[in-house]
């Protein structure tokens, strides 16, 4: 009677353990259907809330949203004004440039008129 009761408690471990490889296996397949190209200093990710930038990168307060299958940047990077992972200091730079506004150089017309 022992045997037959700890033979079926182990087809019973086995087969849940079985389906559940089974299901995790289609997971699995369903995972890598989805694109996982992504750029440099990027990783995919199947749930990117709160997205770092530049403009924010130490946000303590998002208001997040439904998952989004999507690449985001590594840690230690953040969005540009352009899109592009970059590191902190890039960022600086960019909030830099994006603040100033962009000096045009005169033209040759209007240096003759002050001479």
């Amino acid at each position: 009677m022992y045997l037959i009761t700890t033979t079926f408690a182990t087809l019973t471990l086995y087969l849940i353990l079985a389906t559940n490889r089974i299901f995790t296996a289609a997971d699995e397949t369903t995972e890598s259907e989805e694109p996982t190209k992504c750029g440099e200093n990027e990783e995919y990710t199947t749930c990117n809330l709160c997205p770092k930038n530049c403009e924010n990168p130490f946000q303590e307060i998002c208001s997040p949203g439904p998952c989004i299958k999507a690449c985001k940047c590594k840690s230690g990077y953040y969005k540009d004004s352009e899109g592009v992972c970059v590191s902190i200091i890039a960022c600086i730079v960019d909030n830099i440039r994006n603040r100033i506004p962009q000096v045009t150089e005169r033209s040759d017309s209007s240096s003759a008129n002050t001479s």
